[in-house]
């Protein structure tokens, strides 16, 4: 997933774009790494590069300190020319880091590459509040598949800590939501 955004617009958008394709350029040379966001930010009279990386073969997606620590010093060495050649602002700087470990995930193909790893669902599932407003239910599924415009789930089977022993969550009936009912996912943590 790329997600690519500017938090303000400014006048002069071709060193932005120049920018973006060096950025990606570079994070390209990394065959396991790919660009999760990448956003512009525009602090007083200054700027401020914010890029998540992905690596793709983590099984969590998460970069390695070093992965984001070479990146950023690629971006910030071989960005500042470009920047100021094209006439953006002198002052700028740059963040590299992971989606987090509770990424949001926003399509099937990224549901089924984490699918060993539960997910923290948000959905509509046709209730209703007593003013007639649609229920957004939020549950901790295991995503199993798709079809057509349909996800497929079931109850995750999560790791429940009491004192030392670990105990197991009963696993219960597969259920289908629609692609179009789905509000927000995200990779959930269990410890």
């Amino acid at each position: 997933m790329v997600e690519d955004s500017t938090k303000q617009e400014n006048n002069n958008q071709g060193w932005q774009e120049a920018c973006r394709e060096l950025i990606y350029e570079i994070v390209s040379i990394n065959d396991d790494l790919q660009i999760y966001s990448l956003d512009f930010i525009f602090p007083k009279n200054g700027l401020l590069i914010v890029l998540k990386l992905d690596n793709l073969k983590n099984p969590y997606g998460s970069p390695s300190v070093e992965e984001c620590e070479d990146v950023a010093k690629m971006v910030r060495h071989q960005a500042y020319d470009k920047i100021i050649e094209l006439g953006g602002p002198e002052d700028f700087g740059v963040e590299v880091s992971s989606p987090g470990a509770e990424r949001e995930l926003k399509d099937v193909s990224q549901f089924e590459r984490f699918k060993e790893l539960p997910f923290r669902v948000s959905f509509v599932d046709g209730k209703e509040d007593s003013k007639g407003s649609l229920i957004v239910t939020t549950k901790i599924l295991s995503f199993i598949g798709s079809k057509n415009d349909n996800t497929i789930w079931k109850d995750a089977v999560l790791k429940v800590k009491k004192y030392s022993k670990s105990e197991k969550k009963k696993e219960e009936g597969n259920f289908v939501i629609p692609k179009k009912n789905i509000k927000k996912t995200n990779l959930y943590l269990d410890f």
